[in-house]
């Protein structure tokens, strides 16, 4: 069993839903938070759930595990209303580049 819950194959490194597991674990560096220039010319420090160009950053492709995480540090109430919306960006984002 992993430690999320997920019943896995100790061999093959595959989860019960047909997940491929990383064989190590990945560390994503420390980094700054995604700003539009919109808010970076407004002199904003966090990113803002409400400005449609920090949305777009935040579902863009280009955007890296590291940059989310930057996110979810800001622990306003912004970022803990839309808590899920970031995570499944992480999950889209680890699914797509198969961490």
């Amino acid at each position: 069993m992993c430690t999320d819950g997920m019943e896995m194959d100790e061999i093959s490194g595959i989860a019960a839903d047909g997940t491929e597991l990383p064989r190590k674990p990945v560390v994503h560096a420390p980094t700054d938070g995604p700003l539009c220039v919109a808010c970076r010319e407004l002199d904003k420090s966090f990113f803002d759930m409400k400005c449609d160009s920090c949305q777009s950053l935040l579902y863009d492709e280009a955007t890296t595990v590291s940059e989310l995480f930057a996110i979810l540090r800001q622990w306003i109430p912004q970022t803990q209303q839309n808590i899920l919306v970031i995570i499944e960006q992480v999950h889209t984002y680890i699914n797509v580049k198969k961490l």
